[in-house]
Parts: structure tokens; C-alpha cells; sequence
């Protein structure tokens, strides 16, 4: 394992790349007006607003993702956002002046959308996972269990209250962000020893999994798709620390933080800042001044600034296809204080 992920992080510039990549799955002979009303958006931690919060059993103390120094970025209190602050997902919605996208379980106004990632979630269902003797966190929370949420429970509770017209256009006039969604799959195996050859087997299986919820939204009416790949899961602190090389050069950071991309804001110490006993948030951990220079959160999740960048190259830079602005016309006018997000 610890070779594999040497050369895994040695690869960590070329992959992080990929980090800002998405497909945008728009059908043809279809224009969206207004750019969208709603955000309906499913995945995992990366996406999650609130919703495993409000899933996990009342306990004192609280899950650390509860606790601060989540959020104190810019909510000033734990949201159940695993960050510091916002979200890619806040950042897209303040742009599209839609509010913040609520999490499903916590029964709030969705008017202006709906969030169904959940901290944890994987995109292969659970029975795959006790076939191959992996265990999951969080059970029933998988990308079709989401999917099964929003169709049989939200769209018919939903067209129940509109008028047929509006329930049909709901989703057309919706962005709906697939992902990311995945990493979890490889995340809990290779951290329970599984070996790359088997994690490897995973891959095929998580991309038909994550095509068949696109498809199955474009036959309920979804008509733009923003689809992102995977985080380059090698190059994080926790993995770093889990998976330790003894070549520096694996370890060589290339990135406008200052502080690196390697090393976590927030842990109990070890030379990425990930301690294996004490999470971010526990006793014993501690915060660095300055989140912003950091890209690393907690060795998993990034802070607030990171998920700020990749959002400013998702919705004004090059790294969708085709770019958000092309779908979207009035993107650059539809929110006055949207440069707030690129400016600071």
C-alpha cells in the first residue's frame, strides 16, 4: 500500500487537474431561460450542506464535523458542512443569487432547491459493499438511495403542492450536480486494507453507476447536468499520513497557497497535520491563523479558499465543458455582488 500511494502522490500535480473538471450535460434543441431557479444536487462530503448532521443520533460530544472549528470561516458555527466555510455548491449558488441549497433531512424550504449528498455516501449501493467485505459508515445514504429520495419521496410531495405545468419544468429549470460521488468506494477500502488490484475493480463499476443516475434524470425531465470527476484522494493529507513514502520528491507542492496543498489547517500534529487518534474539531486538535493559505481543511476536506478557487474555474474559467457561461447567458449580470466571490 505504501508504494502504491507514493506513486500515487507523485502524480498529485498532474491530478489535480482533475479536481475542477466536469462535464455539462446539456440536451439539445433546449434553452434555459433565466439561467435556473433551483439547485438539486447529489454526492458526499464534498457537497453535504447539512444532511448527515441531521441524520447521526443526538451524542454528547458531538460529531466533530459538529463541533468548531467547522464553519468558523464564514457561518461562525458548525453547519455540518465538513469546511471551514462554504461549499463549491454555496459558492455556485450565491452566483446564480439562488440561497443556499438546503439538505433534504433537515425538512427546510427547498424552493430554491435541494441537497441530497450525504457525508460518507459512496456511489456503489450497500450490498456491493458486504459482497466484497468492506464496511460503510453510513448505510443506506449510497448515490441510489439519494436518487430513489428524490424521486419517490421530494418530486411527488413536490408536484403534489405545484400546478402539473410547474412540477413538469421543476427539473428543467433546475442545475443538477451529480457528484462528486465515488471516492468514498475507494476511500473505505483502501483504508481497511484492500489492495489497489481490487480498488482498482471498483472503477468501472462506479461509472456505470454514476451514468445510470444521469440517464435516469434526463428521463425525469433534468436538462443541464454538472457531472465532476474525482479529487486526487492520493494527494491528501490524510493519505499522506495513512500511506507514508520515504521519497521527498513525492511530496513536492506546486500550487498559490502558501502554506501548500499538503498540510492539513486543522488536526493534532504529524508532519501533514493528520493524527490517526484525534480528528479535527476533537480534543487535542488545533487550527492554523490563516485557513485561506491553506487548501487542506482537516487531511480530506478543503477549506473554504480551495472550494472558493475551484468554484471561480467552474463558473469562469475553462474547466467545464462546455463552459457554465455558454449555458448560461446571463451568468456575468445575474448577481451584482458575485464578484465578491473572485475578488477576495
Amino acid at each position: 500500500m505504501a508504494s502504491a500511494a507514493a506513486t500515487a502522490s507523485s502524480k498529485c500535480i498532474l491530478y489535480s487537474v482533475n479536481i475542477t473538471i466536469l462535464i455539462i450535460l446539456l440536451l439539445p434543441n433546449t434553452q434555459v431561460s433565466a439561467c435556473f431557479k433551483s439547485i438539486i444536487s447529489f454526492g458526499d462530503s464534498i457537497a453535504d450542506t447539512g444532511n448527515l448532521l441531521h441524520l447521526s443520533p443526538p451524542s454528547n460530544p458531538p460529531p466533530n464535523f459538529a463541533s468548531p472549528p467547522y464553519g468558523e470561516t464564514y457561518f461562525h458555527l458548525p453547519t455540518g458542512r465538513f469546511s471551514d466555510g462554504r461549499l463549491i455548491i454555496d459558492f455556485i449558488a450565491e452566483e446564480l443569487a439562488l440561497p443556499f441549497t438546503p439538505p433534504f433531512h433537515s425538512g427546510g424550504n427547498v424552493s430554491g432547491g435541494v441537497n441530497f449528498a450525504v457525508g460518507g455516501a459512496t456511489a456503489l449501493p450497500d450490498p456491493f459493499f458486504a459482497k466484497t467485505g468492506v464496511q460503510i459508515p453510513m448505510a443506506n445514504v449510497s448515490l441510489l438511495n439519494q436518487f430513489n429520495l428524490f424521486k419517490e419521496v421530494f418530486l411527488p410531495t413536490l408536484c403534489h403542492k405545484l400546478p402539473a405545468a410547474d412540477c413538469e419544468k421543476y427539473l428543467e429549470s433546475s442545475l443538477v450536480l451529480v457528484g462528486e460521488i465515488g471516492g468514498n468506494d475507494y476511500n473505505d477500502a483502501f483504508l481497511q486494507g484492500k489492495s489497489v488490484d481490487v480498488v482498482r475493480l471498483f472503477i468501472p463499476r462506479v461509472v456505470k453507476e454514476i451514468i445510470f443516475t444521469i440517464n435516469e434524470l434526463i428521463k425525469l425531465g433534468a436538462v443541464t447536468l454538472m457531472v465532476a470527476g474525482n479529487f486526487p484522494i492520493g494527494c491528501s493529507a490524510a493519505y499522506l499520513t495513512y500511506f507514508q513514502s520515504s521519497n521527498e520528491k513525492d511530496y513536492d507542492p506546486e500550487t498559490g497557497f502558501t502554506e501548500g496543498a499538503l498540510r492539513a489547517c486543522c488536526g493534532a500534529g504529524g508532519p501533514y497535520n493528520v493524527n490517526l487518534k484525534v480528528q479535527c474539531g476533537g480534543s487535542g486538535s488545533h487550527t492554523c491563523k490563516d485557513p485561506s493559505s491553506y487548501v487542506s481543511w482537516d487531511g480530506v476536506h478543503l477549506t473554504e479558499a480551495a472550494y472558493r478557487s475551484i468554484a471561480t474555474s467552474l463558473l469562469r474559467g475553462s474547466f467545464t465543458v462546455p463552459q457554465l457561461q455558454s449555458v448560461c447567458n446571463s451568468l456575468s449580470s445575474i448577481n451584482t455582488g458575485a464578484n465578491a466571490i473572485f475578488d477576495n
